[in-house]
């Protein structure tokens, strides 16, 4: 960003052929937008970051289970 001051000294012209605001403002807009897509995106895995924990089951049901599952 610290091209355009130092085009637009030298030559006001050709800074504005080469339409240097336009790429500054893209940069600007693009990063800004980015930015508001990171913020969104951790909302949404902090949301859905939940810790599910399991009932301790009886002596009983776990010999079920582990039988089962052998």
């Amino acid at each position: 960003m610290g091209l355009n001051p130092i085009v637009e000294a030298g030559n006001s012209d050709s800074a504005h052929q080469l339409q240097l605001k336009n790429y500054i403002y893209f940069s600007m807009v693009f990063s800004f937008s980015v930015e508001m897509l990171n913020r969104v995106m951790s909302k949404r895995v902090a949301k859905n970051r939940v810790v599910k924990l399991n009932e301790p089951m009886p002596e009983e049901k776990k010999n079920e289970y582990n039988h089962q599952v052998n």
